[in-house]
Order: C-alpha cells, then sequence, then structure tokens
C-alpha cells in the first residue's frame, strides 16, 4: 500500500507546499494462538461410577476458538495432577475418529490413557465436537479433584 504525503505552510498559495511523496507501507500478519472457552459448571464423577462427559454439555461445551484461522494442526488433552499410573483414563469414542466419513479421520493416540493427542489438519468445528465427546474415568477408591489442561494449535504454530 502507498501513502501520498504532502507538506504545507499553512497558507491557501499552492506555491507554498512540497511535491506529493510516496511512501510504501507495508503491513505483516501476526498469528493470533487459538484459544479454548470451558464451560463455567464442572463434571461430576462420582466413584465406582459410570464413566462422565469431561465438559459439561449443559453449558454448552467447551469452544475452540481462532480469531485468524479456521483450522487446527492438533490437540493435547491431559490430567493434572498426574494421578497414579493406570488410574485415570480419557476416553474419546473411537468411531468419531477412526471412521472417515464422521470428522475426516483426524489421527487419536493415547486413548484411555491420562493424555489424548489428537492430529491432522482439519477444521476448528472438527476438533471441538471431539473435544467435546471425551469422557473420564478412575478406578481410585478415593478420587480427588483434577483439573484437565487442553492445547490446541493452528497451521501457523500458534
Amino acid at each position: 500500500r502507498s501513502v501520498f504525503a504532502v507538506v504545507s505552510d499553512g497558507s491557501q498559495s499552492p506555491t507554498n507546499s512540497s511535491q506529493p511523496v510516496s511512501v510504501r507501507v507495508t503491513f505483516s500478519g501476526v498469528n493470533d494462538a487459538p484459544y479454548i472457552v470451558t464451560p463455567t459448571d464442572t463434571s461430576v464423577f462420582v466413584e465406582g461410577g459410570e464413566a462422565v462427559a469431561l465438559f459439561d454439555q449443559q453449558s454448552g461445551g467447551i469452544s475452540v476458538v481462532d480469531v485468524d484461522g479456521v483450522m487446527l494442526r492438533n490437540a493435547s488433552v491431559w490430567i493434572e495432577p498426574q494421578p497414579p499410573m493406570y488410574s485415570d483414563s480419557l476416553i474419546v469414542p473411537l468411531h468419531l475418529v477412526l471412521n472417515g466419513s464422521q470428522n475426516g479421520g483426524i489421527t487419536l493416540s493415547g486413548n484411555g490413557t491420562q493424555r489424548l493427542y489428537l492430529s491432522g489438519t482439519f477444521a476448528i468445528s472438527t476438533y471441538q465436537m471431539i473435544l467435546n465427546t471425551i469422557l473420564y474415568f478412575t478406578n481410585e477408591d478415593e478420587p480427588v479433584p483434577r483439573r484437565v489442561g487442553i492445547l490446541v494449535e493452528d497451521l501457523e504454530g500458534g
């Protein structure tokens, strides 16, 4: 983009103004990293109970927002603090990731473990749909509150 500048002494006379000077201005975009909006309500797991949805669907589940893109490259979800080995599980229903006609075939690793990793270049809405299906289960006798970490990465690495 070019901007033209003229300097004048303030009088109305055309002879008191400089010749127009062109200045080229270059704009370069900066990647804005995607972020997660989580529901305000928390999921409650009852000791000895069935797996529960990790993100409360009555509050609308989670939303993935990227102000400068519509595609993601990967996502990670993990449990904090790290529970005893094999006591906690994050679970994605397999038909959502293995059936390409459902979502384009996002690759899932770590299903049934304490850390999930989703990968593949797909629309934010596809990742968001899968993230909202994650279930939590523990076989601990006396479960304690947990935090869940989520990281999503767009095509520009943000």
